[in-house]
C-alpha cells in the first residue's frame, strides 16, 4: 500500500502515517484506545451476551509453545490492518468521491469479512470497525491505530495464555501517558491531508 501510495507521489504522510506529529499521535492514543478498541469490545461483548452467542475458539493462546507465533502475528496484524483497511481504502473512497457514510459502511465490510471464522465473536469488530473509521475522520492521524491494535492483540494473547492482569497494566500505563500528551499537543487547528484528487499530499 506504502508503494501504490509513492507511485501516485502521495506518500505516507496522505493518510496520516508519518513522524511529523509524534505529540499529537500519542496524544490520540488513548482515545482510540478507551473510545475505539475498549467501548467497541464491551458493547460487542454485551450484544454477544444478550443473544446467547459465543466466539468461535480460534488461537489456542493457553498454549505457551503457540504464544510466540500468536505474539508476532499480533504485532503484525495492527501495521497491515489499519495501513490497508483503515488509511489506504478510506483515502481512495474519498478520492472516488464515496460518502462519508458510504465510506464507513464499505470500510467496515470490508474489515469484517477477513474475520467471519470468529462467528458470532465478529459482533465486536463490526463495532470496532465503525468506529475507527469514524474516529480516522476525525483526527486523521494512523499510528494510534496501528499502536493501539498491535498492543490489543497481544494484550489478549498474553492475558489468556499468562494472567488478564497485563491488560490492565495496559490501561495504566496508556492512560496517563496520552492523557498528559493530549493536553498538552493536541492541536488548536488542525489541518488534514485533502481527501480528494490524486496526488495530493
Amino acid at each position: 500500500m506504502l508503494y501504490l501510495l509513492a507511485r501516485n507521489q502521495e506518500g505516507s504522510s496522505s493518510i496520516g502515517l508519518d513522524r511529523s506529529r509524534p505529540k499529537v499521535d500519542a496524544g490520540y492514543t488513548m482515545v482510540v484506545f478507551l473510545v475505539g478498541f475498549v467501548a467497541s469490545f464491551f458493547v460487542g461483548g454485551l450484544l454477544e451476551s444478550a443473544i446467547g452467542a459465543k466466539a468461535f475458539p480460534v488461537h489456542d493462546s493457553r498454549s505457551l509453545a503457540m504464544l510466540p507465533v500468536l505474539l508476532a502475528g499480533g504485532l503484525v496484524a495492527g501495521p497491515v490492518e489499519e495501513i490497508v483497511v483503515l488509511g489506504y481504502l478510506v483515502r481512495r473512497l474519498e478520492q472516488l468521491g464515496v460518502r462519508p457514510g458510504w465510506v464507513v459502511v464499505i470500510g467496515t465490510a470490508v474489515r469484517v469479512s477477513y474475520h467471519l471464522y470468529y462467528g458470532p465473536g465478529v459482533i465486536p469488530i463490526v463495532i470496532w470497525g465503525a468506529v475507527s473509521i469514524l474516529i480516522y475522520q476525525r483526527i486523521r492521524r494512523l499510528a494510534p491505530f496501528i499502536v493501539v491494535h498491535s498492543l490489543w492483540d497481544v494484550s489478549l494473547f498474553l492475558g489468556a495464555a499468562v494472567s488478564w492482569w497485563v491488560v490492565g497494566a495496559e490501561v495504566l500505563v496508556l492512560l496517563p501517558l496520552s492523557v498528559v500528551a493530549y493536553v498538552l499537543w493536541h492541536p488548536r487547528a488542525p489541518t488534514w491531508p485533502s481527501p480528494t484528487g490524486w496526488g495530493t499530499r
